[in-house]
């Protein structure tokens, strides 16, 4: 077992390929992934100190799910490269690996997460430029810039899942009763209430080839996602969010829930009503993170205090 005091820290952990790593608590220092960096990114895993302990009980293997006590949950897995697919247990393909970086975000950062009723416990989220491209619906006007082709003519829902690249499989997946539960069914909202480092980068393209036989003929499904915007994943954020660890401090705020049909009717005429009057998109998208985060629709922008930006 790692040992406990700070003034122990770091400790070493070596990766056959890439050499020796320092360790630390995944919450030290009052930030969350403390020790995140580049080097992590190219060898594809994450080790903290609790993972180490668990590696240490010889009790390491791929993870499954998240409910496991008994997984180190340090592959970072995100990565659309073929090379790295034995980093596959964590939504490998992702992200592309070219240009993604490590970037932390300081406290009073809002950040945006699309899903259904549990949907604010997953690692991918989008920053407060993306919710404004996914909210007006941004097509790139010339090849690089960020948006969705054709994007104008989607909803709010429709758009969101195109920006992230999500599937319609996974978009659509089935409840616990079977049911038809889309998983993009709220967009979820919060605020850093201390600095979290995570990694940010273009969504890697999606592809999905389903082939189905049934008794009467056999049919075949393909789809693809190739729009190229920018995502974010925060590692170790499963059980932090919408509650605390025992004996860390709370790095998140209490999520919001906003509809997107809600959005549709109350915060999207607004946002094209200041902009068209001339209002700076900065002062816009401190009003719109505002409004967000108070989760009261009959609030117009600018009526609470504008977070700094």
């Amino acid at each position: 077992m790692p040992p406990t005091s700070v003034a122990s820290y770091p400790l070493k952990w070596v990766d056959k390929r890439f050499g020796a790593f320092n360790v630390f608590p995944t919450a030290h220092r009052n930030v969350l992934n403390y020790g995140l960096d580049k080097r992590h990114i190219l060898a594809g895993t994450f080790v903290t100190a609790e993972s180490l302990a668990v590696r240490q009980k010889n009790l390491a293997g791929p993870m499954k799910c998240e409910d496991k006590p008994d997984r180190p949950f340090d592959q970072l897995s995100l990565f659309d490269d073929p090379r790295r697919r034995q980093f596959a247990d964590i939504a490998a393909g992702g992200m592309q690996l070219a240009g993604a970086n490590v970037v932390e975000y300081p406290a009073g950062t809002q950040l945006y997460r699309f899903g259904g009723d549990r949907g604010y416990e997953g690692g991918w989220w989008s920053d407060r430029s993306a919710l404004m491209r996914i909210l007006l619906r941004v097509e790139p006007g010339q090849p690089g810039m960020r948006g969705v082709q054709g994007g104008s003519q989607y909803n709010i829902r429709d758009y969101a899942q195109r920006y992230s690249e999500i599937l319609t499989y996974w978009a659509n997946g089935k409840g616990a009763n079977g049911e038809n539960a889309s998983n993009l069914r709220y967009l979820w909202a919060t605020r850093l209430m201390a600095p979290v480092r995570m990694l940010r980068g273009l969504g890697a393209a999606q592809r999905n080839h389903t082939a189905v036989q049934p008794g009467d003929g056999g049919y075949i499904t393909y789809e693809s996602a190739s729009d190229d915007n920018v995502q974010l994943f925060i590692p170790n954020i499963f059980g932090r969010i919408g509650a605390c660890k025992p004996g860390e401090i709370s790095f998140f705020q209490q999520p919001v829930k906003w509809l997107p049909e809600v959005l549709e009717m109350n915060l999207v005429p607004q946002i094209q009503a200041k902009l068209a009057a001339g209002e700076s998109l900065r002062t816009v998208l401190a009003e719109v993170d505002q409004w967000m985060i108070l989760g009261n629709r009959r609030l117009g922008l600018g009526s609470g205090r504008a977070p700094a930006s």
